[in-house]
């Protein structure tokens, strides 16, 4: 099933919510039980995802005392730190042999040319 399509239907019941949602505010549709178009009411049932036992707010400590997913949590960023640590120091060291590799030739570029100039030989 593509994103698209999930979308499409998504897309579909908010639109169909809205339109019912109008024509609840509207009182077109009745209030009374027996006749149609009820059952397609925004107001009847406003509290239907609170009430209703598949819908839970998760909250830390849900399920118990969650100490080893705590101390994973934990395990996983000092490693996140240390590996930062390690990558930047290691970018920092490479940046400095690069300038000093550029700024090394450009000095025996600058010293063969001085040594050209006095006929002495080159780097």
């Amino acid at each position: 099933m593509s994103a698209l399509s999930v979308l499409q239907v998504i897309l579909a019941v908010i639109i169909t919510w809205v339109i019912c949602f109008v024509l609840t505010i509207t009182n077109i549709l009745p209030n009374d039980r027996g006749k149609w178009g009820y059952e397609a009411r925004t107001d009847l049932r406003q509290n239907a995802i609170f009430s209703s036992p598949w819908f839970r707010l998760p909250y830390p400590g849900i399920y118990g005392n969650n100490v080893h997913f705590y101390r994973l949590i934990c395990i996983i960023l000092i490693f996140k730190i240390y590996f930062w640590y390690v990558f930047t120091t290691q970018d920092m060291i490479t940046r400095y042999m690069l300038s000093l590799h550029v700024c090394f030739s450009g000095f025996c570029q600058e010293l063969s040319v001085l040594l050209k100039w006095l006929n002495v030989g080159s780097c």
